[in-house]
């Protein structure tokens, strides 16, 4: 028996490595260690929630304080309104706060009050857009009645005029429009909200609609209030937040405008460990370190100093890349490779072998622990690894072909 099988069994990566499934018994900053004893330099920051690195001193004593006085006890504690005033004043957008454990407990929650307050029933989500694991959204179709789908709409992300068709189409019962501040679908190349489409995500939400800003990614990876709204200029309605919030512990949050504060008073949304104290003590600590310890500054500059690192040691091997995203989340695209990505599976899989922890669909989410010698390392084993996948072209012997992804991924 596998542990996980059902969750890992869609992910190329797993498939694509004879080694994986793969077990992490420990981390460290910007390593983890496998129960093989094998060390990794973490490039993926575990799709986003490790932001400073993993066991982070201040956040790891914040979290033992709460520790001590409990965690889960059957009502909210004091740590509690601390931390919806301390999110309240930090981010413009919020006037009040929804606390929850993971990105769908806030994304659904969400909708539940933007349907509330607007008396309509319809949602607009970009294609290929990851917003959650519940029937409304998921891009896994297996088991979801397509009932639970039929009032979610999608429109092509940085499309205006797609946008605009699908509000036409929702005629006049759309509730609420949900984007997220950096876009990348599976298999995609990742992009940041145009000024047109966002001018139509404004003029959309004229018509009574709700915008709703699914930062959960990108949260504290784009903008240095850890806000991703200020780094694109969009004013939303609700804000989502999750992953990177408490450095590595279940903590989500939804935030949002004072006129939406009574529905979202009347929306009955509950969880058994919405009120655990240690992960919202945890949340507080990676704030107060993310300012002191500028983070936020030291991921943008080891991200651009990954970024030009790794076009010049693909040049070595006489190949092209570019790295394309945000530089706290890049993904490297290989001139001529094809729609399944085949050698950056390449690439990602000779990474791994050599001990940096990549992905070939998703970008890296970075951390604030990375090392400069780190980096030097990644660095050289990457050029390695650019020879390899100049071999492959030139010599081809692997499988060519990799899995399209199902729609919607």
């Amino acid at each position: 028996m596998i542990a996980g099988a059902a969750g890992r069994k869609r992910m190329l990566l797993y498939r694509f490595l004879s080694e994986f499934p793969w077990y992490v018994a420990s981390g460290e900053g910007a390593t983890i260690t496998d129960v093989d004893g094998r060390s990794f330099i973490d490039l993926m920051g575990s799709y986003g929630p490790n932001l400073l690195g993993h066991g982070h001193p201040r956040v790891e004593r914040a979290a033992m304080r709460q520790r001590l006085r409990g965690d889960s006890m059957g009502a909210q504690a004091p740590v509690a309104v601390e931390l919806a005033e301390f999110l309240c004043a930090r981010f413009e957008p919020v006037d009040w706060v929804f606390v929850g454990k993971n990105g769908s407990d806030a994304t659904s929650y969400a909708l539940r009050v933007a349907r509330l307050a607007t008396g309509r029933s319809r949602v607009l989500i970009a294609e290929a857009s990851y917003h959650t694991a519940q029937d409304w959204g998921t891009i896994f179709e297996g088991g979801v009645p397509a009932p639970h789908r039929s009032l979610t709409s999608r429109f092509v992300y940085n499309d205006a005029e797609s946008l605009r068709a699908a509000v036409d189409a929702a005629d006049g019962d759309l509730a609420a429009i949900m984007l997220t501040p950096f876009h990348q679908g599976y298999f995609g190349t990742p992009a940041l909200p145009t000024e047109s489409f966002l001018k139509a995500i404004r003029q959309a939400r004229q018509s009574g609609a709700v915008v709703v800003l699914d930062d959960v990614r990108a949260g504290m990876r784009m903008h240095p209030s850890g806000g991703s709204h200020a780094e694109i200029g969009l004013d939303p309605d609700l804000v989502c937040f999750g992953k990177a919030l408490a450095n590595g512990r279940a903590l989500s949050v939804c935030g949002g405008s004072a006129e939406l504060r009574e529905a979202a008073d009347q929306v009955g949304y509950l969880g058994t460990f919405f009120a655990s104290t240690v992960a919202q003590a945890a949340c507080l600590g990676t704030f107060a370190a993310f300012d002191s310890e500028g983070s936020f500054e030291r991921m943008m500059a080891v991200g651009g100093r990954l970024a030009t690192g790794l076009v010049e040691a693909a040049a070595t091997a006489d190949l092209t890349v570019e790295v394309k995203g945000f530089p706290t989340m890049a993904l490297i695209d290989i001139e001529g490779d094809g729609p399944g990505r085949f050698l950056s599976h390449v690439w990602s899989a000779a990474m791994v072998r050599r001990g940096v922890l990549v992905h070939p669909t998703q970008p890296s989410y970075l951390c604030a622990a990375l090392t400069d010698e780190q980096v030097d390392t990644v660095l050289e084993r990457a050029a390695e690894c650019f020879d390899e996948v100049a071999e492959e072209i030139a010599h081809p012997t692997r499988r060519r072909s990799i899995p399209e992804p199902a729609r919607g991924t």
